[in-house]
């Protein structure tokens, strides 16, 4: 996918949840239930007195609100990422910054100018489906891995929607509907653009993913991070979303 393509599909997200905050927002009050399984590997852990955390795509910062209900007793020192002031909160121990991460991804800034190193976790929920091209979204998983301490532990979810049928026809419509309105032009396997609560253009650019995909970006951090959980959950049927957790 070249640069021009890559570009357009960020600012069309950008865009969208600049203009449908509020109601994105409504719909993301509830915690994922994958994460009761991701924290449970944080549970294990005796030293937990101060929790350093990276959260990349915070949104409305949903996971640093259920951490601290499911582990009241750790001082969490957490760096909230993302680029929707709009959805962001105040949460005591958390420290929002403004980051176009597919911007700085394309462009080839090193990120971890917006972070340091050493993070007792790293995550990043519902956002890959939202970067375009697969070689963004291996090196995204790279740099998550290299903000992690030794022994910590890294977090993303992969949205799945293509397979299911029902949801895959409507996106498929929805997809050649916003091509013919945006001229956009071929997008990769797997790439779609979805609607929003039948708002008109409200379109957002989301990659659903494959076993093969998921298979690669494992193979990718593997000389660095050791996978120690792989899973699904999410959604009506409870397998929208693929879990992968990795110890660095």
């Amino acid at each position: 996918m070249n640069r021009e393509i890559i570009n357009t599909l960020n600012h069309l997200n950008a865009t969208f949840y600049h203009e449908n905050s509020e109601s994105f927002d409504r719909t993301r009050q509830s915690a994922w239930p994958g994460w009761e399984r991701v924290v449970k590997e944080l549970k294990s852990n005796d030293d937990l007195d101060v929790f350093r955390l990276l959260d990349v795509a915070c949104g409305n910062m949903r996971f640093e609100k259920y951490l601290l209900e499911c582990l009241p007793d750790i001082k969490l020192q957490a760096i909230c990422v993302d680029s929707c002031d709009e959805l962001a909160i105040s949460i005591d121990g958390c420290e929002y910054r403004n980051c176009d991460i597919v911007c700085n991804l394309a462009s080839g800034t090193p990120l971890d100018s917006f972070w340091d190193h050493n993070y007792d976790m790293v995550v990043s929920f519902g956002f890959f489906h939202h970067i375009p091209s697969a070689q963004l979204r291996l090196r995204l998983l790279e740099e998550l891995v290299a903000a992690t301490k030794p022994n910590g532990l890294v977090a993303i979810s992969l949205w799945r929607f293509a397979d299911n049928e029902k949801v895959r026809a409507k996106a498929e419509r929805t997809t050649a509907e916003a091509r013919a309105a945006l001229s956009l032009a071929e997008l990769e396997d797997g790439d779609y653009l979805l609607g929003w609560n039948d708002v008109p253009g409200a379109y957002r650019y989301c990659h659903s993913f494959a076993d093969s995909e998921i298979e690669s970006l494992i193979a990718d951090v593997a000389n660095c991070a050791l996978l120690v959980d792989r899973f699904k959950a999410d959604g009506r049927t409870g397998d929208s979303n693929e879990y992968l957790v990795f110890r660095r």
